[in-house]
């Protein structure tokens, strides 16, 4: 999830392997998965839903695009999925 996040941010493979090897490597990414186990769960749902963010963010710029100029209040993109399962991400963790 770090990588494609990282990829979606700088469309670098090399700068998302970097942010990869080092969570990786990173002792307190493993020293948390041991201690507080929701921690991790909590994190993973989170991280999610900012991947769901930044792919609506490029299917965003990729529906204005197609539309071109809109009118007063400016293009409507319809309905944004990717912010909906962002939401449920959001609020997937919760118990």
């Amino acid at each position: 999830m770090i990588w494609c996040a990282g990829w979606l941010l700088f469309r670098s493979v090399t700068l998302a392997t970097i942010a990869g090897v080092l969570t990786s490597l990173d002792g307190l990414h493993l020293v948390e998965s041991r201690l507080a186990l929701l921690d991790v769960f909590l994190m993973f749902f989170l991280l999610l839903a900012f991947v769901f963010v930044l792919l609506d963010r490029d299917d965003g710029r990729r529906r204005l695009l197609a539309r071109g100029p809109g009118g007063v209040l400016g293009p409507w993109l319809g309905v944004r999925w990717w912010r909906i399962a962002a939401g449920v991400a959001c609020g997937a963790p919760r118990p």
